[in-house]
Order: C-alpha cells, then structure tokens, then sequence
C-alpha cells in the first residue's frame, strides 16, 4: 500500500498542476482522476501483462465529436442540441440528442455526465453507441462548470466538486433523470424523420458523479439529511423502474462522508441488470482503492444480471474517451475500447434482447480476448 505521506505530497502537487491546466477546460467529468496517477498496487490476482496490450477482437474506431451547434448529420447519426422545460420544476435542461438516421424504433439510453461535464463530452461512446442503434440522450446537470460560469464566471472543477457534497445537487440530479423520461416525447420531436423511440427499452448510464446518478435512479438509495432538502429526508430513493438496464462507470462504494451510500444493504436494492466498470488505478476522491468502486457490483443481488467489467492500467479519465482529453496518454485510447465494446454487449443483451451478446457477457469473451488486460465478473 502506498505510504500516506508520499501520497499526500504526490497529490498536493498533482492538484497545483491540475488546477492550472483546468482553467479554461469545462469537459472534465472529475477531479478524481488526478487520484488516477498516483502509484498503488492491484487488487489481488489482478496484473498487466509485461507484454502489453493483446489485439482486440473488433476494433471499434474513436470516432469525431458531433460539432458544438445546431443539428448536425454525422454519417448514419445525427445530433440536436436543445432544452426542455421540467414543468415541475420550472426548470430549463438542456439536452444533447443523437440518434441514427435511418428509420426505425430504437431503445433509448440517457447518460448522465461526471461533476462539472456537460452534454457535450462522452462523444466517444455516444458516436459508438448511435450508429448500433440507440437514441442517446445526455442532459446537463446543474454542477456543469460551463452552466455555473454564466452566472459565476470563475467557477472551475473544484466549484463543481463541492456540489458533489450538497445534497441538493443529488436531489437536482435525481429528479432530472426523471425529468427525462417525463418528457421523451418533447425530446422525440428532435429525431430524423422515421425514428422513434421504443419506450419499452430504456437504459441509464453515467460516468463518476454521473455513476452516483446512474446508481441512485437504478434503486440504490441515499441519505438526505432532513432539513437540508425541502421535502426529503432520510433514506430517500430515485429508482427509475421505467429504466431496464444501467451502466455504472466509476461509481461509488460506501462510506460517512461525501459522495457515497451509507452501507452495501443499498445496492442490494438494485433488482435490474448493471454493468459495473472500474479500473487498477481509478481511485475514489478520498483515496479509496479501485475495489471500492466495486462494491455496487459486490454488494448486489447475485440474481444472474449483474456484472463486473475491470480494466488493469485504466484510470478514472479512462471511461471518459475522447470527451475528456486531459490525462489521455500512451495506451488510453486502447482501454477505451474495452470500455465501448463491453458497454455495447451490455446495452445489446438487454436493451435489445441479444441473446449472443448476453452469452458473451456469461462467458467472459472480452476477458478470454484481451490477454489479461480485462476482467470479467458476474453473479
């Protein structure tokens, strides 16, 4: 185990360095990724290859991002930016569509971005998952660092982390994944000529604090303090049964402090299929091993839909793609697609009912295939 001093002092440094690098980015999805390259040791039976990375069996190619205005047609996707009303709320979300162009009815996947993202990043599993047939749709929470800039200019990262330990934050993004699926036909008014959206299929996913979204709409629930949060307290839940599957990307274990769930008893709430990812260097903000990433999937119901999907070498930023660009170096890009291919099997065993898929993810393929970079679980 890393010495506490050594990684004290390695943080302290790597925070000066970040936040200079950080002024001007608004696509990070979170500051714990610079936990992401501090040295410590694998999990148990878990080790990269002296070797290096195996072949993977399909390559699927990082594709350009959609451009940053209006409606854009991307070869066989096409992307909308606009808003919708929350009529509960009074509140204004802005949304990213994309969606495949040729006609058809295709599941829907909502995908909830890390502390201070924003609809735009995560282009390189959107622009993955899109053309295999899904309509993505990606909101903006109110902890986006380019949301709070319009009203305080200087807000960076670390304003954005600390929303990450107001409870209203959890609250705003609980009930704006349900604004959501509230509201999928305004959103549908966005899509190509012909598309439609199947509402019997429905997935949410999300990245770091996006993962906390995911987990708490899947059934997992949290305490809300009373009397911080006007009409909550408690243990309090968010779960989204309109949703039958969830992708759980760098997501939080347990613990008294920050974001977190109080105890493992709240994942065994979880009754629908999860894919947990997690990797050998994606640490939790406040130091935690990537095992405690893990323990949404450790502590579920071992009801045969639940899976583990751990990548050695990938760090927090890792899971991001080429929406999140700072800490890209070296091999990255090679993992990413570990992340885009499990994902996809994932979405296609459950979101569309593909049986082949589905045999894949129980038999580990991606695992056998990647030489021991990736490990595969389920229960």
């Amino acid at each position: 185990m890393v010495r506490q001093a050594k990684q004290k002092g390695l943080k302290s440094a790597t925070h000066r360095l970040a936040l200079k690098a950080l002024t001007s980015l608004t696509a990070l999805a979170s500051f714990t990724a610079l936990l992401s390259i501090l040295p410590c040791p694998l999990p148990t039976g878990l080790s990269i290859p002296p070797s290096g990375l195996s072949p993977m069996p399909t390559e699927l190619s990082l594709l350009p991002p959609a451009a940053a205005q209006g409606t854009v047609t991307q070869s066989n996707i096409a992307t909308v930016k606009t808003t919708f009303v929350d009529k509960s709320r009074n509140k204004t979300i802005e949304m990213r569509v994309t969606s495949p162009t040729k006609p058809g009815n295709y599941p829907v996947i909502v995908f909830s971005h890390g502390a201070g993202g924003s609809r735009d990043n995560y282009l390189g599993l959107i622009d993955v998952w899109a053309p295999s047939g899904y309509i993505c749709l990606q909101p903006t929470h109110d902890d986006s660092i380019a949301l709070m800039r319009r009203t305080n200019p200087t807000a960076n990262i670390v304003t954005a982390l600390d929303k990450t330990n107001e409870h209203a934050y959890w609250v705003s993004r609980g009930r704006d994944v349900a604004a959501v699926l509230d509201n999928l036909d305004v959103l549908a008014k966005n899509l190509p000529a012909g598309v439609t959206m199947d509402k019997q299929n429905i997935g949410v996913g999300g990245h770091s604090y996006g993962a906390f979204t995911t987990l708490i709409s899947a059934g997992a629930p949290v305490l809300i303090p009373k009397g911080v949060v006007p009409g909550y307290g408690g243990l309090t839940s968010f779960a989204q049964p309109r949703a039958k599957a969830f992708l759980v990307l760098c997501g939080q274990g347990t613990g008294k402090v920050g974001l977190c769930f109080p105890d493992k008893s709240s994942y065994a709430k979880i009754t629908a299929p999860m894919m947990v990812m997690t990797g050998s260097k994606d640490f939790g903000q406040r130091g935690q091993q990537p095992t405690w990433r893990m323990e949404s999937y450790t502590g579920s119901l071992h009801d045969g839909n639940k899976y583990l999907l751990y990548i050695n070498g990938a760090n927090h930023m890792t899971f991001g793609g080429n929406g999140n660009r700072l800490f890209k170096r070296g091999s990255d890009s090679n993992l990413f697609g570990y992340v885009q291919q499990g994902s996809l099997s994932f979405w296609n065993a459950y979101l569309k009912n593909d049986a082949t898929a589905k045999q894949a993810l129980i038999d580990q393929q991606l695992s056998k295939n990647s030489g021991g970079v990736v490990k595969q679980e389920n229960h």
